[in-house]
Order: structure tokens, then sequence, then C-alpha cells
């Protein structure tokens, strides 16, 4: 009977899906049941611990001492970045916009989650899968506000898919490296494997050294992992300042049904601020600009439409001005004019007579 009861206890639980860190193999993908949703520090904790007694009864000279990465897991910090049950941040939809893209998305948000879900499909004249994302900050104009991130290690989700899906992906700041297109951005892979059964919530751990800027513009896999090359991995001005975050379904087709109740940044210094900052909208929509060359066109286009507008007004007002100008000097000779022939009006009729008489005839005399 305890048995049982223990069994349905079980049942009624949360299932927690923790990917942990490449250097903890044998506690990757391990599922903890819980009654209540515990932060990540305390379940790494339960976990090591069961690891450490595991060790002790192994070795027979006494337990052996973890690496310092796990010892100091009780002592670093967690931010919270987005909580959905008060969202800091204005999310939207974005989906692909280009050679009849058909993807369509849309995001609600009720009862502490954001529900996005929609489905990518196929653009006609690419023949490829297109993406919807779900985003934050990533429009022009649009200010967010993220706490500094450089002292963290990992983002942690606690999130549940409702399908299985393989094209989701997060990404977030605004860096754009040389020889790119369209692409911005520190992105990295969400697949099933590190995901929680189709359904349930869990908490979902991605370190930063899985991201990377240097990806494909129309598959959106990476191209280079930040383990290869160093100059695509996240830097501390993107740490310190993300300015956008996206959640992803791309280069998949097929239908996306996630949700989010948080995000957090994990393994943090003790000292790290809580504290939400937003850049400055100047600096912001500069990033924008300079990082998609879909902004950087939008922006050209509108300088030289401002321009050319300007040199029509300012055209149209010069021949005005001159039209006006002749205007006045033709004004100004007619009333000349008239006021001489009103004083020659005016003079005396026998004056005019004699002067008219002592006038030389000149016609027909020719000079020599």
């Amino acid at each position: 009977a305890n048995g049982k009861k223990a069994d349905e206890t079980r049942s009624s639980t949360t299932t927690l899906w923790l990917p942990l860190s490449r250097s903890s193999a044998p506690l990757e993908r391990a599922l903890v049941v819980f009654g209540v949703l515990p932060s990540f520090s305390s379940m790494v904790g339960v976990a090591e611990s069961r690891q450490t007694n595991e060790l002790a009864a192994e070795s027979p000279g006494g337990p052996r001492k973890l690496d310092d990465e796990s010892s100091s897991a009780s002592l670093s910090k967690t931010l919270i970045i987005e909580d959905f049950s008060n969202p800091r941040n204005q999310w939207r939809t974005l989906n692909d916009p280009v050679m009849g893209g058909q993807s369509y998305s849309r995001i609600k948000i009720d009862e502490g989650v954001a529900h996005f879900e929609g489905r990518c499909e196929i653009v006609p004249k690419l023949g490829a899968p297109g993406f919807i994302t779900m985003a934050t900050g990533n429009r022009f104009g649009q200010v967010s506000s993220f706490p500094d991130l450089s002292t963290c290690e990992a983002f942690e989700f606690v999130l549940k898919t409702n399908v299985d899906y393989e094209g989701y992906r997060f990404s977030f700041g605004k860096a754009h490296p040389k020889g790119g297109r369209f692409a911005y951005g520190f992105k990295s892979p969400l697949p099933m494997s590190d995901l929680p059964p189709v359904g349930e919530f869990g908490l979902v751990r991605i370190p930063f050294h899985r991201f990377s800027d240097k990806w494909n513009d129309a598959t959106g896999e990476i191209e280079v992992e930040c383990a290869d090359d160093a100059r695509f991995c996240p830097t501390k001005k993107w740490l310190r300042t993300p300015e956008q975050l996206s959640f992803w379904g791309e280069g998949v087709e097929g239908a996306v049904d996630l949700k989010i109740q948080s995000i957090s940044a994990v393994g943090c210094d003790p000292t790290a601020s809580e504290e939400a900052i937003a850049p400055s909208k100047i600096v912001s929509n500069f990033h924008s600009v300079m990082s998609n060359p879909f902004f950087l066109a939008m922006m050209l286009v509108l300088c030289l439409l401002i321009c050319s507008i300007g040199l029509s007004c300012y055209c149209c007002y010069r021949c005005g001005k001159r039209s006006r100008d002749f205007q006045t000097e033709d004004f100004e000779v007619t009333k000349l004019t008239t006021e001489n022939v009103s004083c020659e009006d005016e003079q005396d009729p026998e004056e005019s007579e004699v002067r008219y008489r002592d006038t030389p005839a000149i016609v027909g005399v020719e000079f020599t």
C-alpha cells in the first residue's frame, strides 16, 4: 500500500530535466522528481551529494573530492532575466518575411507562462524551411532591459515543449561576424535530447560556450563552434548588455509549441547585481542597424529619400524665390514708368507745345 501511494505521489509531481555541463557526464540527463520546483543550485547539490556517496563507497581510501566547479556551485548566484509571471520586457513574434515566406506564429503571456506557438513552413522560392521567433529587443526603436551576465556561466530556462520539434534555438545579443549576411547574435540549438519529455515542464541549462555568432542564415545551424574558434564566442560586451533575446523555430519544417515560465542566468558571481539595465535607445538602434543588413538597407533608403525630399524642397524654394524676385523687379519698373508718365501728363500744355516745336526733326536726316 505504501509503495502504491508513493507511485501515485511521484506521478503527480513535476519532472525536472537537468542537462548538466559536459564535465558532469554521469549526471547528464538525470531525471529528478520533486514535489515542488526548487532552484537549480539546490538540485545540483542533491545530485552531487549522491555522486559523492557513490565515490565514497567505491573508493577504498575514502571519499574523493569533486572538482572546484562542483564544490563552488552552492556559492554561485542566480540572476532572474525574465519571469513571465511579471515580465519586464515586451515580447513579440517575427516570421520569415522574404521570398514569400509562409511561416506563422503567435505569442500569449498568461498565468505566468509565455506560450509561443506556430508553424515553420517551406519558403517556396528557396525550397527550404523558414523561421519564426519570439523575441524582445530585436526591433528598431525597441529597448529591453537585462542584468549584467558577464560573471555568469549559463542560461537556465523553465520550459516545456508540447511537440517533438528539432528546430528549437535560442539567441542573444546583436553581434555580427565579418562576412556574415543577415545572421546576427549568439545562437545555440535546443535539441530535444536537452529538453524535458514532451508535455512536461523542466529546467534546461545552456552554457555560454555552446553559443556562437557564426551560424548559417538559411538553416540556423552553427557553422563554427565557439570551442573551435574563440572569435565567435560570446564576449563580455554582449554579456553585460545582451540587448535582445530570441527563441526560434528554424530550419525544420513543422509545428512549434513552446511554453516558457522563466529565463535565468546561473553560475554568477555572488556580488553580481540583479538590477536590470536598459541601454540608451541611440546605442541600441545603432547596434540594430549595424548588425542587420536589412536594417542598414532600410536606413540608407530612408536617408536617400530624406535627401531627395530635402533637395526637391530646396529647388522649389529657390525657383519660387527667383520668380518672386522677377515679379518684384517687373513691378518696380512698371511703377517707375507709370510715375514718369504721370509726371509728364501733369506738365503745362503750353510748355509741352513749345518744347515740341523747338525739337529738331530728325526724320530723313543722314549724319556723316
